[in-house]
C-alpha cells in the first residue's frame, strides 16, 4: 500500500490559496477503503468536493468552483443494474458532498434542502436496489445516512417555517408582538438545529461516509459479500429490473384506496413518504423508457405530493408550535402559537378536496413502464 500527499498553494496575482490532496493505492480495495477510514477518523481526510483543477482555478479566478454533479441522476443508456446502481450512487455522492460545504446556520436555506433531496434520492436508490446489492458495506452507508437524515430534517422544517411560513404570518400580522416574538424565537430554534448538523458535517463519520459511499460507485470490491442470487440480479436486464421495482412501489401507493380523502392524517402521511419513494425510483429510471409517458406520469405523481405535502407543513408547523409553547409558559406564548395554528390551518382547509381531485386523476395514469 502506498500514500501519497500532496501539500500546496494555488496563487494568484494577490491570493495564495492552500491545497491539498492524498492518493491512497493497494491491490486489494477493502484494505484501502479500511485504511481510509483509519485516517478519516483520525485527521482531516475526505473525499474532495471539487477536482483538484477546478479548485485551483476558483482559487485563481475568485469564483466558486463549478459542481461536478446537481439534480438527479441521468441513467447511462446500456446499462446493467450493476453500473446504473455504481452511477447513481457516484452522482449523488457529488451533490450531498457539494452541498455539504455550503450548509451554514443564518444563510441561504437551499444547501440544507437540496442536501435532503440529495439524501432521499439516496436512500431511495438504496432501497430500490436492496435486494441486489444488500450487503454489510451498504448497510453501513445506510446507517450513516439515517443519522444525517435526523439531522437534516429538523434543520430543514425550521428552514420552513422561518423562511415561508413564518414569513407570512409576519406579514400578516405586522404589528403584533407576541407573534413577532414567537417568530424571533423560531430564528433562534432554526440555528440551534443547524449546530449539531454542522458539527456532524465537520466530523469523522460524515468523512467516513463519503468515503464508503464512493467506495460503492468506484469498486466492486464488495460484490464478493453477495449471494449468486444477488449477483446474477446485477447483471440481469435493467429495464426489467427497473419495472420490478416500481411495481412493488406502485403497489403500496395505490393500497390508500378510491376514498384517499377520508383517510386519517397519519395515513395520509405514508401515503406520501410512500409517493415519495415512487417519485424518486421513477426519476432514476425514467431515462430506460419513453419521454413522453414518463413526463406524464410524474407530473401526475408529483401534483399529489404537492397536495400531501401541504397538510403535512400544518402537521410539521404544529409540532415546532408545540416546542415553542413548551419552552416558555404563559398566555403571550400561547396565544401566538394559536395564532401560527389557526394560520396555517385555513391555508389548509381546502386540502382534502384537493388531494381527492389529484389522486382520481393519479390512478388513471398509466405506468410509463
Amino acid at each position: 500500500m502506498s500514500l501519497a500527499v500532496l501539500e500546496a498553494e494555488a496563487r494568484g496575482v494577490t491570493s495564495a490559496t492552500p491545497c491539498a490532496r492524498a492518493w491512497l493505492e493497494c491491490e486489494d480495495d477493502q484494505a484501502c477503503l479500511d485504511a481510509a477510514l483509519m485516517l478519516a477518523a483520525q485527521s482531516p481526510l475526505a473525499i474532495p468536493r471539487d477536482s483538484l483543477s477546478a479548485e485551483v482555478l476558483a482559487a485563481a479566478t475568485g469564483t466558486p468552483a463549478r459542481p461536478r454533479r446537481l439534480g438527479a441522476p441521468s441513467m447511462p443508456a446500456g446499462s446493467d443494474p450493476a453500473a446504473a446502481f455504481a452511477h447513481v450512487v457516484g452522482h449523488l455522492t457529488d451533490v450531498i458532498l457539494h452541498w455539504s460545504g455550503l450548509a451554514r446556520p443564518g444563510q441561504d436555506p437551499e444547501p440544507v434542502h437540496q442536501m435532503r433531496v440529495g439524501l432521499r434520492r439516496l436512500r431511495a436508490a438504496l432501497s430500490a436496489f436492496r435486494r441486489a446489492v444488500d450487503s454489510p458495506p451498504v448497510q453501513a452507508v445506510a446507517s450513516s445516512a439515517r443519522n444525517l437524515a435526523r439531522l437534516l430534517g429538523p434543520a430543514r422544517d425550521w428552514d420552513v417555517f422561518v423562511t415561508e411560513t413564518g414569513a407570512s404570518v409576519a406579514r400578516a400580522f405586522p404589528d403584533d408582538a407576541p407573534v413577532s416574538k414567537l417568530l424571533a424565537s423560531a430564528a433562534r430554534r432554526r440555528d440551534g438545529a443547524y449546530e449539531p448538523l454542522r458539527a456532524f458535517l465537520d466530523g469523522p463519520e460524515f468523512r467516513a461516509f463519503g468515503i464508503r459511499l464512493a467506495a460503492l460507485a468506484g469498486s466492486r470490491f464488495w460484490h464478493a459479500a453477495l449471494s449468486d442470487e444477488q449477483r446474477d440480479m446485477l447483471a440481469s436486464d435493467l429495464p426489467a429490473f427497473a419495472g420490478r421495482v416500481m411495481d412493488r412501489r406502485l403497489r403500496r401507493v395505490v393500497e390508500a384506496g378510491e376514498n384517499i380523502a377520508e383517510l386519517d392524517a397519519a395515513a395520509l402521511h405514508r401515503v406520501r413518504l410512500d409517493g415519495k419513494r415512487l417519485r424518486y425510483a421513477a426519476e432514476i429510471f425514467a431515462p430506460l423508457f419513453g419521454a413522453k409517458p414518463v413526463k406524464r406520469f410524474l407530473r401526475r405523481l408529483a401534483d399529489l405530493q404537492e397536495d400531501l405535502g401541504k397538510l403535512n407543513d400544518s402537521a410539521v408547523t404544529g409540532h415546532l408550535m408545540a416546542e415553542l409553547a413548551g419552552e416558555r409558559a404563559g398566555a403571550e406564548r400561547a396565544y401566538a402559537a394559536g395564532v401560527v395554528r389557526g394560520f396555517v390551518a385555513a391555508g389548509a382547509a381546502e386540502g382534502r378536496a384537493d388531494i381527492a381531485r389529484v389522486w382520481d386523476r393519479f390512478l388513471r395514469v398509466k405506468p410509463f413502464w
